[in-house]
């Protein structure tokens, strides 16, 4: 039905509601309420009774027309939202961490290039560790339980944007904990490739872009 029609049907819809109301207001007045009342008098209350009908038709017309209602015009006794502060804190939670993660890890990168020496002998030596340090990453303390399980009540309490990028954001998350766990398993693998080093760094270097992208185009969404 179109916009215009839907309208004009409401407007009808609402004169019938108060010509009916006044009616049956009217009847009610002087068979049942005050039957024993002057004419004049039970004239007086029966237009106030239409008047009362009418406000009450006009307003739960804007109501309708609006989306609002008279409770909104008065605090609420219910509890505030939940699932956007629990949220909050566990990104940030989250954020923390792979900052700390991320700062460790690119201290020793610069270290090991900056100490790194050869004895002339096709051997070498370094003080910084960035393989070692990310290996002590544990992907377990991210954290996404109250994700899980706040989902539906974020859902009522999140705009349509909010939500998308929360999404996004621990999305991320779930990919940010799929590289470490492939670079934790091959570090933990027996290979004695040549190459091993090469592909153990390449490994480590697609954990840290992936954290690198969050911290730099991904923070916490509902700061946003």
């Amino acid at each position: 039905m179109p916009t215009s029609r839907k309208f004009f049907v409401k407007v009808a819809a609402a004169v019938v509601l108060s010509v009916t109301l006044f009616v049956v207001s009217a009847v009610f007045i002087k068979n049942y309420l005050f039957p024993l009342l002057p004419v004049e008098w039970q004239n007086e209350l029966v237009w106030i009774g239409g008047a009362v009908a009418a406000m009450v038709t006009v307003l739960a017309g804007i109501a309708e027309f609006t989306g609002y209602s008279i409770r909104d015009l008065f605090p609420s006794d219910a509890p505030p939202p939940k699932a956007r502060a629990l949220l909050l804190q566990e990104i940030d939670h989250n954020l923390k961490y792979l900052s700390e993660v991320y700062h460790q890890v690119r201290s020793e990168q610069k270290k090991y290039r900056d100490t790194f020496q050869t004895d002339g002998m096709g051997g070498w030596s370094s003080e910084g560790s960035p393989l070692r340090t990310l290996t002590g990453f544990s992907p377990n303390i991210l954290s996404q339980k109250v994700w899980t399980s706040e989902m539906l009540q974020a859902s009522e309490e999140l705009s349509q944007q909010e939500l998308e990028a929360v999404f996004s954001f621990y999305g991320k998350m779930a990919q940010i904990v799929s590289a470490q766990e492939k670079f934790q398993r091959f570090m933990e693998s027996k290979s004695t490739s040549p190459t091993r080093l090469v592909a153990a760094e390449n490994l480590l270097e697609d954990v840290m872009n992936r954290v690198e992208d969050v911290l730099h185009h991904h923070p916490n969404p509902l700061l946003s």
